[in-house]
Parts: C-alpha cells; sequence; structure tokens
C-alpha cells in the first residue's frame, strides 16, 4: 500500500520490464510535482478544503464508477467484513485527503508536507497495535529518526525558546524611554496659551520638534496596540502562534488517518484495487456534503450561485491534476520498484519548499529545514529497508 494525497494506491500484480522503467521513473516524477502544484495552489489560492474535497472527490467517484460499469465489476465486496473495512476505508481516506486541504489554510507548505510525510511511523505503530506485527531495528531507528525531524521541523515552545530573537525588536523602546524627549512640550504647558508663547515656537521651531515627538509616539503607541490586540486575539506563543500548532494538528492527524487506512486496507481479503479507490471518493463526497451542511456559511449547500464560473474552473482543474498525478503514480508502481516510486514521492518536500520560498517567500529557519531533511531520508530509509538488508545479508 502506498499512501498519497489523493488516497491509497494499491499495487496490483507488478509489471517487471527492463524496457519501461524510464517511463516509470517519469511517471514516478510527474505525480510527485502534480501533487505538489496541487497542495501548492490550493494554500496560495486559499481554496476552501470543503470545496476542494467535494470536487476531487465527486471526479475520482464518477470515473472509477464508470470504470468499474464497464468491466461489470460488482460495487460490493463478497463478505460482510470486507463490505464494512471497504466502506471504513472510505471514510477514513476522505477523511485524509480534507484533513491535508485543512491544514494547509494554517501553516507553510513545506512544514505541512514533512508532518503528512510522518506516516509511516504511525503505520509502524498502528500495525503494532492492531495487526501484531514485529517491529525489527532498521524500522524502529528510522522511526525515532522520523519523531526528531517532526520535532525540529514543529520546534514547540516548550523545547525551543526564541525569546532571544524576540528581544531584537526592542531598539524602538529607547524612543520611548527618552524622558527628555517625551517631556519636551508639558515643559512649556505653563505659557501654551499665551500668544508670546505661540510666536516663539514658530521662530525657534519648537513646534515642529514637538509634532514630530508626538508623531513617532503616536505610531509607536498604535503598533504596540496592534500588537497586543493580535497576541490576545490569537494567544500568540513565542516563534509559531496558536494558528500554526492548529495546522500541525491537522497534518499530524492526515498522517494518523492514512496510516489507519493502510491498516484496515492490509486487513481487507476480497476486494480490487479499483474499489477502494472508488469508495475512497465517496467517502470523500459523503464527508464533504456533511460537513457543509454544518457550515451555515458553506457556499456549496447555502449558496452554490455565489461560486464563480472561475474558482469552479480552478477546482476542476486542481481536481483533475491530482487525479491525472494519481493515475501516473499508480501506473508508476507496475513499471518500477515500489522503494523507487517512495523514494521520488519523498522528493515533494524538496519541491514544496522551493515553492514556498521562491514564490510565497516564507523562508524557513535552519532548524526546520534539518527536521525536514532528517523527516525525507526517514521515509527513503524505510522504503530501502528491504532492498539494503537483502544487500547487507547476500554478505
Amino acid at each position: 500500500v502506498i499512501g498519497t494525497s489523493f488516497g491509497p494506491v494499491i499495487l496490483p500484480d507488478a509489471i517487471n520490464s527492463s524496457r519501461d522503467w524510464m517511463l516509470g521513473w517519469f511517471l514516478a516524477i510527474i505525480s510527485g510535482v502534480l501533487f505538489t502544484a496541487n497542495n501548492f495552489f490550493v494554500k496560495y489560492l486559499n481554496v476552501d478544503a470543503l470545496e476542494m474535497l467535494l470536487i476531487r472527490s465527486g471526479l475520482q467517484t464518477i470515473l472509477i464508477m464508470i470504470g468499474l460499469i464497464s468491466t461489470r465489476t460488482s460495487f460490493l465486496p463478497p463478505t460482510l467484513k470486507d463490505r464494512i473495512l471497504v466502506i471504513l476505508q472510505g471514510i477514513m481516506s476522505g477523511a485524509r485527503v480534507f484533513l491535508q486541504f485543512a491544514c494547509l489554510s494554517f501553516m507553510p507548505l513545506g512544514d505541512a508536507l514533512t508532518l503528512v510525510f510522518t506516516e509511516p511511523l504511525w503505520t509502524i505503530i498502528l500495525s503494532k497495535i492492531i495487526l501484531k506485527i514485529n517491529i525489527g531495528w532498521w524500522k524502529m531507528m528510522f522511526g525515532l529518526f522520523l519523531v526528531g525531524g517532526m520535532v525540529l521541523c514543529i520546534q514547540p515552545p516548550f523545547l525551543f525558546n526564541p525569546a532571544a530573537e524576540m528581544n531584537t525588536t526592542a531598539i524602538s523602546d529607547p524612543i520611548e524611554n527618552n524622558t527628555a524627549i517625551n517631556d519636551l512640550s508639558p515643559a512649556f504647558n505653563v505659557s501654551e496659551d499665551s500668544t508670546i508663547f505661540n510666536k516663539i515656537k514658530d521662530i525657534s521651531g519648537i513646534k515642529y520638534v514637538e509634532k514630530y515627538v508626538q508623531d513617532v509616539n503616536r505610531i509607536l503607541q498604535e503598533e504596540r496596540k496592534e500588537e497586543d490586540d493580535t497576541n490576545d486575539n490569537n494567544d500568540e506563543l513565542p516563534g509559531h502562534g496558536v494558528k500554526y500548532f492548529i495546522g500541525v494538528a491537522l497534518a499530524l492527524s492526515t498522517a494518523v488517518t492514512g496510516a489507519l487506512t493502510n491498516v484496515i486496507i492490509a486487513k481487507v481479503e476480497g476486494a480490487s484495487s479499483s474499489l477502494m479507490v472508488f469508495y475512497s471518493g465517496l467517502g470523500g463526497v459523503v464527508l464533504a456534503l456533511a460537513f457543509s451542511f454544518m457550515d451555515p456559511d458553506n457556499r456549496i449547500v447555502f449558496n452554490v450561485g455565489s461560486i464563480g464560473l472561475d474558482e469552479w474552473l480552478i477546482l476542476v482543474i486542481l481536481g483533475g491534476s491530482g487525479l491525472i498525478g494519481y493515475y501516473s503514480m499508480t501506473r508508476s508502481l507496475q513499471l518500477i520498484p515500489p522503494t523507487t516510486v517512495a523514494v521520488l514521492r519523498a522528493l515533494e518536500i524538496i519541491l514544496a519548499y522551493i515553492s514556498q520560498g521562491a514564490v510565497m517567500g516564507e523562508i524557513p529557519n535552519l532548524l526546520a529545514i534539518s527536521g525536514s531533511s532528517i523527516v525525507m531520508f526517514s521515509v527513503i530509509g524505510f522504503a530501502m529497508e528491504e532492498t539494503l538488508l537483502s544487500c547487507y545479508n547476500c554478505y
């Protein structure tokens, strides 16, 4: 099972072809680019997560349904157990997609994808708990690396205190604390009403100095008031604010939900991959409509006419490009080993940070880059486990 931003990809019988490895590489890279571009434009264009989920899941459901009808495939697995598991994985897959789209509104793109890529860690934990699978030293080692990279990326305030950086803003305080300047105007209050004093101010230029000081103090007071209001409203913490950590919770929920989906799929015995992908799309549609009815401001249910033609076009293009990436991923898994595809998928983190810095101007600090690098190499380590250990055992 290979988890993607658009649901699980279940590899059927792999096709070993030495002639098509270049096509497999090309499709794997294209899928990574399309997935990253999809997430980037959802964030950059501020696309509503529920609207994106409904359109993407709707397109997926319709296309797969046409394929199932044309091949005369049953829409229900043969056993009751598989029916329950397939429907459950469909709901979990829909929730995973929604959570990923939602987290993009709260945090930078690179950080979001880094946390989403911690999915192998949660898959290991849930596999141990639910499937009772033994965890070897290799997975434990890279699992710890994933935790370390995740912490460096999130930088929780109880471990990383950026107070020293915030103190650099104190250079503007001497203007406020300079009593000689601040008291300049009150020093003349005793005769401020007299005509003679006004003439003296006009001749000496004191009124211009007085006006300058008042303007500076007013600007500083407005800036401090604005900062205080922002902190009061958002409960900002040093460094990352509460909004960022909401995004962290959503991104980690994406990874955990994807891991749970993988575990559920592992217990399914009699359902094809196409059928599970169909229920993944159907689950997304059901969740999108259910959440839309809970939100009185939702445009899909309560004011669909307010969605312009250009917005519909953007939603359809993003949904379609995601499905093309999904197909490219599935096809590449038939042409090259899944480990190679997983390694190429890890490059999505690099693409995300490049687009984040180049277009959005959000440059991560050194700790975040280090944490993301550790997560990326840990994902590669998980993917290369079988290959590297088999080579080691040969010697």
